[in-house]
């Protein structure tokens, strides 16, 4: 049986052919999800106990260590089997049972064909771990350079496929991607530009001429700035009926 878990956005545990698993508490959740995103690498007691249980002597972090291991082993084992080992003293997850979308996504964004772009893009559902704090320092400072680099990676994941939407004029899916592009930085200027593009080109003036409004609005509100000559040259050939080239700008 293999153990599916989801770690990008709300944290979820499944079993391939059964329901949810119930991993209610946040440090065996937290432990789970760091022995998962680190596949066939065996994770030391002590650092696990020193990542989740810092300021605790050595004594009660172990134990604090060991009971979150016998939780998880609790909640796991009778839906997908035995799956946490400990291998002299170290703790491993057994890799080729478990499914994790942070790393399918991972390899997904590696390939270069529409289809796995698409298929990366759809497993991005949000940040790692999406509201699972800790408040334990190493644990807290490894999980914001994870989110900051599965971040990145995902708006580049969407901006190459905002470009291919854009090249193949297809742009109803451009404009689905490109908003989703400014959820993630509002003050994506290129982005802007290219959806004012996409809705002057499918007779859309009037939202071509609010995406330039929210463009100029975010940048004034993030940096106190207005938006390039670029812009604001697409601007006003939009608004004097000019139909722009449908392209990335």
């Amino acid at each position: 049986m293999e153990l599916h878990l989801t770690v990008l956005g709300t944290f979820h545990a499944g079993a391939q052919a059964g329901g949810p698993i119930g991993i209610t508490m946040k440090k065996p959740r937290a432990l789970l999800a760091f022995l998962a995103l680190h596949p066939r690498v065996p994770q030391g007691r002590d650092r696990l106990a020193a990542l989740l249980w810092p300021d605790a002597p050595t004594t009660p972090a172990r134990l604090n260590l060991r009971q979150s291991l016998f939780l998880l082993r609790r909640a796991l084992d009778p839906a997908v089997g035995p799956i946490v080992a400990d291998v002299d003293g170290h703790i491993v997850l057994d890799a080729s049972r478990v499914v994790v979308d942070a790393l399918v996504f991972q390899s997904a964004a590696a390939q270069a064909g529409r289809e796995a772009l698409i298929a990366a893009a759809e497993l991005y559902r949000g940040d790692l771990l999406q509201g699972l704090e800790v408040a334990e320092e190493p644990f807290d400072e490894w999980l914001t350079v994870e989110r900051e680099r599965l971040r990145e990676t995902a708006i580049q994941v969407l901006g190459r496929l905002l470009r291919l939407h854009v090249d193949n004029e297809q742009p109803e899916a451009a404009i689905h991607v490109g908003l989703r592009l400014l959820a993630f930085d509002p003050c994506l200027e290129a982005v802007h530009r290219t959806l004012m593009r996409v809705y002057a080109a499918t007779d859309r003036r009037g939202a071509a001429v609010r995406q330039f409004a929210a463009c100029a609005a975010a940048l004034r509100r993030e940096f106190g700035l207005t938006p390039d000559g670029e812009t604001q040259r697409l601007h006003r050939e939009i608004v004097g009926g000019r139909v722009p080239a449908l392209q990335t700008a």
